[in-house]
This record gives structure tokens, C-alpha cells and sequence, in this order.
């Protein structure tokens, strides 16, 4: 393995340039269905802190630089298509035209009435405030290196107007069967034409597609989409939750971006994303000032605060920063900067301390409490002479981002010493606590409490700490996958959107590279010997043959691929440039070509949403192609089945995992089951969340892909006083031996079960078979090209677009595909708003001329949302 890279100095400081922002005022009322023959209702605005904010100039406070970054310069003109001029967008007739919000859910029955009250948002004092605020930095950019490859570099420079016109008719068909059925929805359903919302019912394919709309010169949908989330309110939504991460990269996202990529020019946009991300800041008024990743955005006069989960997906709460930091550089408000900076501080300070030293499990202990609160699931109302509670006394938080413990060795879950007579001590009842009235004609819905309620709770106290694992025996996975991805994405990009002034980014990123590279990196085995590689999983599993006080964590690897991983080797070349490692760039190359290997083998040129192959012994040694070691693999029970006439039937689809330790010397590496993590909370962090039957929640880079996977198979017997453990049994452990005079062949097996299953060489089972439209291989193929200039990224990224183009299209839009090794597969009737805002707009900036939404100049979210860059010289 390759050594350690080395740091480089910290950063000169540099000032930004003026910019007056005014947030808007407090909603009004939702303005009457939009017409557009008529002028655009006025904005609605909600105002923010009378402290910090008066008329239309922000007041600085004490701590508080008054020196912000200035309004983005204008960016190129979008590129226009003259041989393929933009066509009208349909009409829209009154009984499809997007009402102003709420929007009646995909069941009609469960419409309100008209006389059912809607509930707001209203801002409220924080129950945890803080004493002193994280500022954004205030230097000038230090000088960056060119991420993209020089013009005498490029040896097909400019764009390919061709694709780019077929890539832009995808666009525009995708757009105009979302705004025809399903406009101010979340999401239309390509195949049926009818609507979804999963993500709170505010638009989310509106938002989310915004600045596509603009980078391909859509610029009339792109007005009338704008129009259209002036009638948005953030304050109340169809869920009783937001799920902050997918809000935060979609909504909050797109808003900035689609602000950021039309120069300044749409006021609204950055209104709405003020709006918005009021609501969202909520979310981080915890007592370790970490977010609730599914907020009760409406929150009762009275009520309690919450923790933080001691469950938390590891994305979900690292991948906030780049939105927050950006609207604090346009708005000058520093709390948004803080909110984030505060949980990046804890991520640094953990780092060393998880199992895998340098990089973090997908699920982590974020509460910031040692001993489990037991009684945090129902709030209590403070009673008349109750004060909100309060920070605890015993801690200090600095401008820094640290925290000072007092003396005090431990607190209770509202911040207070146990047995404190503090009126601001206050606990919370269990559900169906017997103390516990509630009185449902109250106003706010709210909870009354008796004389049988405790007030505080014994056991309700906590030591403080930062973020742990979630347990000393639990299994706990290290990928770059779902639950994980853009945790790791987002810290070379934030050490760009900052100017490269917070070395911090820089160093967690490497550090936890090295760690990527040692124990996830493998060389697949191929049919044609590619030198390419992939990324697996390390699971670290207790042996539980051994008494618990004696159980160890194992690592085991297991060689199981996602498309979420794809992304990486984008990730990999870029911060290979900017931090000058060109191995990086190297690891990059190879883990976007092993991503394009994925797609090519494949009956319909689509790679699987996930999978197993076989793995080389390690990346150095030649791995030659070995077929006999692959059959094995795929009829791993070959024997027992050839043994007289008593054979046990064939697998099912997705063979059982074979334990590497049961293996032959010399045979590669086969990919494991899941985490049974993944397996337990694959749809939602279940303490979080509560989820509307009829708006179930749909993730982009978290569990829901992961959900998939084959149950793990079965551990030893447990000792005794384990037998309460859940049953962790396989689907696919053998089942009762039936009898058969005839069985097959070793060789007919295998061959049947290629043909049944469409298995590709290389693979060992196909474990999520589905396209769902995603954009994490498209997306590292860009970058590659962006900073190779290589000619080849642009050939294969069109074999690509012509695969997806020719399976996953609908009449209303693009599918996903439901068997990718089917050619005549059905579609699934869904179309995420990632695919407008991403995976198309990853296509299309492949074939744009480079010198536009230039990598030097932007930076792009994991929703690839455009954020433009603070001005900065380059290096020498």
C-alpha cells in the first residue's frame, strides 16, 4: 500500500467582498392558483432574528464580520442548440395545473376537508441556544491548483452539439411529462403519468431540476418553474417530518444552485432557500447542537427538546455542510456556517476513535449522551412556573467549534446535574406513561400533564461525549456506499467552497482516503483481465461463540458492489488534483473504468444497483481469469448434490455467501451478505422517524438501496443467555434434502443458472437488479474527462447514454429498469428528481464545451446542484 501522504501548511487568510442581504418576512397566506397571463403574486417573505436583521441591511453583531462574500459575477451564457431549437412546453389546462401548496396527496381520501386547519411553522426561542457563534472565514482563497485539463491538453475540445441536442430532447421530455401530470409535485410516474411525494409534497422535481433547466438553455421552463415555487410554503408540509438530509441536498440545494447558476438574478430563489433553511435550522437546536435527521417540524408551545439519534446515518448528518456554508457566504447570516461547522468538528475529533481508525461506520451514536436517555420518545409541557430548558452549565461552547467540559462529571438530558432542584430540570414520559392525559380538544394539540407525572426522571442523565459507535459489540459496516458516500464526498469540496482555508477538510479527507485505499480497494476478477478496481465493504462482526465480557470485533471483507459507490472515482481524481496526489487520479481512473466494466457486461449495458464478484488476492498480483474458481462459486453445494440421490435443491437466485476462512487457498474473494444494520433499519432511522403510509420515504444515497440485499447468513450457535438475540438466520440456509433420481451436472447447474439468472462473468449474484436512474457512474466519467481531457471518458459515457436511453424511457418521462440483465424488462412507473437534477445534467456537461460550468469555477453537491466558487489565483 502506498504511504501517507503529507500535509500541506496552513492557509494565508483573505477577505470577501460586500453583499447586503435582506431575508423576507414571515409567509403570508398561499397566494390563488398561479395563472400566467396574470402578473406573479408578490413575494411572500418571512423575516428573521430582529436582532441581527433590520429593513434590508443585515446589522453585524459583536462577533460577527460584517464582511461577507460578494453576489456571484454573472456565469457564461447557456449554451444554445440552434440546430435543435427548444419546441413551447405544452399548455397546462386548469384540472392539471399545480395548485398553490399544500397539494393533495397521491390518495384522495386522505385530502383534508375544507374546514380542517392547516398547521405552520412558526420560529420559536431555542431551547439550546448558544453562546458564541462559528465564523466564516475571512481571508482571501489561497491559490488552487487547475482542477480541469489544460485546452492544448484537450484533443476533442468543444462541444458536441449532436449529443448535446439529444441529451437536451431527453430533458425536455422528462420536463414536460412532470409538468403535463404532475407540476408542484413531488414527482410525476413516467408510465403512468400519475404523481408522487415522498419528499414532503413541495415540488421536489421543480426544485431539484431547476438549474438544469438553465445549463441547458431551457430558459422559458426555467422561468415558469420559478413562478411556480413562489407559491411553495415551507412552514407546513403534508409530513409530519422532514427528512433533513434529502431535504437539504434537493430542496435547499436546488434553490442555491439554480440561484447561483442564473447570476443573482431570481431573488425569490434565494427568499425561498431563507425560508426554508429557518425551518430546517430547528433541526440542530439539540443539546450537542447535532441535527435531528427526521425533524417534527411543528413543534407545540411548551414542548421539550429532543437528542439527537444515538442511531444516526452516518450521510445523513455529514453531508449538510456545502448547502449551509453557501447560503451563509450569500446571506452573510453566520449561524447557517455554524450549525454546520459545529457537527464537522465532532466528525474530526472522532475520527481516530471509531473501530476503523480514519473512517466512520454507517450508523454512529450522535446524541452526545453516554448512558441511553429512557425516556426520550414522548416531550412533556412545562408546567406555568417551567422555563425552557437550557445548554448545561458544564458545558462551554468557543467560536472555535470546541466544547469545554466543567467539572461536573455528568448531566442530565435537559443539562442539568442529577437531583438539581433547577426549574429548568425537566424529563420525559414514555409512551402511554399512565401519568400522561391527553386532552385532544386543547389548542396545538397539546399534552396535559398530572400529578402522577415525575417531573425529572432518576435514570434520566447522560455522561457527555462526542460520536461513538453505537456499540461495543454490534456489527458495524465501513463503505462508501449507501449511508456513507457523500460523507466523504463533501470534504474536498468543502475545503474549495471555503477557499481552501479550513485545513481541516483536507486532512480528515486524506485521512480517511488512506484508510479507503488499505482495506476497501479490490481488483475484480474479469473474463478479459481489466485492470480496473472496485470498492467493497468491511463488516466488523462479534464471534458469538464466545461469552460477551470475551467477544472481539472481526473484520471481514466482503467484495459487494454498489452504482452508489460509482462516484468515488470522480472524488478520487479530483481531490487527487487539488491535494496533489496523483495517485489519487490513478485509483480514479481505475475505479470509473471498473464502474463502466459494470455497465458493459450487462445483457442491457446498464449496470445492476448491486452485486458480487469475484475478487483478485490483492491489487498488485496478476489476476488471470479462472472459470473453474468462478463455477465453484456459483454452485458452492455441488457435492452434497452429487452424493447419491438425496441432493438438496437448487439456490435461489442469489446464491449463499461463502466465509472466506471455508475456502480453498488461492480462491478469490466472494462478496459477503449485508450488515445486519442494513438489514434491520434499511428504510429509515427508526428512532427519527415516523413515516406517513401514504408518503413512504424514498432516499437517494442512504438505505433504501442497501434494503436489498440478501439477509446475512447464519452465526454459530449462540452460548447460553443469547437465545433473546434476533434470529439472524439466512433465506438461504439450506432447506429439508428432497429426492431426486436425476441431479444435474456440475456443469449443467452452473450453465442453467447463468442462463436463468443473467449472471455476467466475474459476478458471483445479482443482488438489486434494478437501474434506478442513477447518476453516480455518468457523474464520475464527467470528471474524468474534465480533468484527463481523454477523449475515451466522452466514447464511453455515450455507450452509456445510448443503453439508458433505450431501456429506461417511458411515455412520460424515463423509468427505472427492473432487471438490467433483461432486455425486454419491465419499467417500475418511478422517476426520482435526481435523475433531472443529476444524471442528465452529468450527461450533458460531458458533451458541453468545457469552458462552461467549468470545475475551476464550480462546485457541485451531491445533488450536483452548481455552487460557484470564491474567487481565488492559481497555483504556480
Amino acid at each position: 500500500m502506498r504511504p501517507g501522504v503529507q500535509q500541506a501548511p496552513p492557509p494565508p487568510p483573505v477577505p470577501p467582498v460586500h453583499h447586503p442581504y435582506s431575508p423576507p418576512a414571515p409567509p403570508q397566506p398561499a397566494p390563488p392558483p398561479l395563472s400566467f397571463d396574470a402578473p406573479p403574486s408578490p413575494l411572500d417573505k418571512i423575516s428573521l432574528d430582529a436582532d441581527t436583521l433590520t429593513g434590508n441591511n443585515r446589522i453585524p453583531t459583536t462577533n460577527q464580520d460584517s464582511s461577507v462574500l460578494a453576489d456571484a459575477p454573472p456565469p457564461p451564457t447557456p449554451p444554445e442548440v440552434p440546430e435543435h431549437p427548444t419546441p413551447p412546453a405544452p399548455p397546462i389546462s386548469p384540472n392539471q395545473h399545480a395548485v398553490p401548496y399544500p397539494n393533495s396527496p397521491v390518495d384522495k381520501e386522505s385530502k383534508p376537508s375544507s374546514t380542517s386547519v392547516t398547521l405552520h411553522w412558526s420560529k420559536q426561542p431555542e431551547l439550546y441556544p448558544i453562546s458564541s457563534t462559528i465564523q466564516l472565514p475571512t481571508g482571501t482563497s489561497i491559490p488552487m491548483p487547475r482542477i480541469e485539463a489544460q485546452r492544448n491538453k484537450l484533443t476533442m475540445y468543444g462541444a458536441d452539439k449532436e449529443k448535446l441536442a439529444q441529451i437536451q430532447e431527453a430533458a425536455m421530455h422528462s420536463w414536460a411529462g412532470y409538468r403535463q401530470f404532475a407540476f408542484g409535485h413531488d414527482e410525476v410516474m413516467p408510465v403512468s403519468g400519475g404523481t408522487n411525494d415522498p419528499f414532503n409534497g413541495w415540488g421536489a422535481t421543480l426544485v431539484d431540476g431547476l438549474d438544469t433547466l438553465w445549463v441547458m438553455g431551457l430558459q422559458r421552463d426555467f422561468e415558469e418553474a420559478v413562478e411556480q415555487v413562489r407559491l411553495i410554503d415551507f412552514t407546513t408540509s403534508l409530513r409530519s417530518e422532514i427528512p433533513l438530509f434529502e431535504t437539504v441536498i434537493r430542496y435547499l440545494g436546488g434553490l442555491l444552485g439554480a440561484y447561483d447558476v442564473s447570476g443573482g438574478q431570481y431573488r425569490v430563489l434565494l427568499d425561498k432557500a431563507v425560508e426554508l433553511a429557518e425551518v430546517l435550522y430547528g433541526a440542530f437546536d439539540t443539546p450537542n447542537r447535532v441535527p435531528i435527521t427526521y425533524y417534527p417540524w411543528y413543534r407545540p408551545k411548551n414542548s421539550l427538546g429532543r437528542r439527537a439519534s444515538s442511531r444516526s446515518i452516518l450521510a445523513e448528518i455529514g453531508t449538510l455542510e456545502l448547502e449551509f456554508t453557501r447560503l451563509a457566504q450569500l446571506t452573510g447570516e453566520p449561524k447557517y456556517y455554524d450549525a454546520v461547522a459545529r457537527v464537522m468538528d465532532l466528525f474530526e475529533e472522532s475520527q481516530d476513535k471509531m473501530r476503523i481508525p480514519g473512517m466512520w461506520p454507517t450508523y454512529i451514536d450522535a446524541s452526545g449522551c453516554g448512558k441511553r436517555v429512557s425516556t426520550q420518545s414522548q416531550d412533556l409541557p412545562l408546567s406555568p412556573q417551567d422555563k425552557p430548558p437550557r445548554l448545561s452549565s458544564g458545558l462551554l461552547s468557543h467560536t472555535d467549534g470546541s466544547v469545554s467540559h466543567l467539572p461536573e462529571s455528568f448531566v442530565n438530558a435537559a443539562g442539568h446535574a442529577p437531583g438539581s432542584s433547577d426549574p429548568d430540570a425537566v424529563g420525559k414520559a414514555p409512551v402511554g406513561e399512565p401519568g400522561l392525559k391527553r386532552k385532544r380538544q386543547l389548542e396545538e394539540e397539546q399534552e396535559v400533564e398530572s400529578e402522577l407525572t415525575p417531573r425529572t426522571p432518576p435514570d434520566d442523565v447522560c455522561v457527555p461525549q462526542g460520536f461513538v459507535s453505537i456499540s461495543k459489540s454490534s456489527n458495524q459496516m465501513y463503505t462508501m456506499g449507501g449511508a456513507s458516500d457523500s460523507m466523504y464526498e463533501y470534504l474536498p469540496k468543502e475545503y474549495l467552497l471555503l477557499g481552501g482555508q479550513v485545513e481541516k477538510y483536507k486532512t480528515m479527507y486524506l485521512a480517511s482516503m488512506k484508510v479507503v485505499i488499505d482495506k476497501l480497494l479490490f481488483k475484480p476478477m474479469t473474463e478479459t483481465d481489466e485492470d480496473i478496481l472496485m470498492l467493497g465493504n468491511v463488516d466488523l462482526k462479534p464471534d458469538w461463540s464466545k461469552p460477551a465480557a470475551e467477544r472481539e470485533l472481526t473484520e471481514y471483507f466482503s467484495p459487494a458492489i454498489q452504482h452508489l459507490s460509482c462516484f468515488a472515482g470522480g472524488m478520487f481524481a479530483m481531490g487527487g488534483v487539488i491535494f496533489d496526489q496523483p495517485e489519487h487520479v490513478d485509483i480514479g481512473s481505475k475505479l470509473t473504468e471498473g464502474c463502466v466494466w459494470a455497465y458493459n457486461v450487462t445483457a442491457t449495458g446498464i449496470m445492476p444497483d448491486m452485486a458480487g464478484l469475484m475478487a483478485c488476492e490483492d491489487l498488485k498480483s496478476e489476476c488471470k481469469w479462472n472459470e473453474s474458481a468462478w463455477w465453484d462459486v456459483l454452485d458452492p453445494y455441488s457435492a452434497t448434490r452429487l452424493q447419491g440421490t438425496t441432493v438438496s435443491p437448487p439456490p435461489p437466485p442469489m446464491p449463499p455467501t461463502v466465509q472466506k476462512e471455508a475456502l480453498p487457498p488461492n480462491t478469490p474473494v466472494v462478496a459477503d451478505g449485508p450488515h445486519p444494520d442494513l438489514r434491520d433499519d434499511s428504510h429509515a432511522n427508526l428512532e427519527d422517524a415516523t413515516l406517513d403510509p401514504l408518503h413512504p420515504a424514498v432516499y437517494k444515497r442512504q438505505l433504501e438501496a442497501l434494503s436489498e440485499l440478501p439477509s446475512q447468513p447464519s452465526p454459530s450457535l449462540l452460548p447460553d443467555g443469547e437465545a433473546n438475540l434476533p434470529d439472524l438466520a439466512s433465506p438461504y440456509d439450506l432447506p429439508t434434502p428432497t429426492k431426486s433420481n436425476a441431479p444435474l451436472s456440475h456443469e449443467d447447474y452452473v450453465k442453467k443458472k447463468i442462463e436463468c439468472e443473467g449472471i455476467p462473468p466475474g459476478f458471483t449474484h445479482i443482488t438489486d437488479r434494478r437501474y434506478q436512474l442513477r447518476p453516480e457512474a455518468i457523474e464520475s466519467v464527467f470528471y474524468m474527462y474534465r480533468i484527463t481531457g481523454d477523449p475515451h471518458w466522452r466514447e464511453v459515457g455515450w455507450n452509456m447514454w445510448k443503453a439508458v436511453e433505450q431501456h429506461a424511457r417511458a411515455r412520460y418521462g424515463y423509468s427505472t429498469v427492473s432487471d438490467v440483465t433483461d432486455t425486454e424488462s419491465a419499467l417500475d412507473d418511478s422517476m426520482e428528481s435526481f435523475w433531472l437534477a443529476e444524471t442528465l445534467k452529468y450527461f450533458y456537461l460531458l458533451f458541453d464545451d468545457p469552458d462552461n460550468w467549468s470545475l475551476d469555477r464550480w462546485v457541485l453537491n451531491t445533488e450536483a446542484h452548481l455552487f460557484r466558487r470564491p474567487e481565488f489565483d492559481f497555483a504556480a
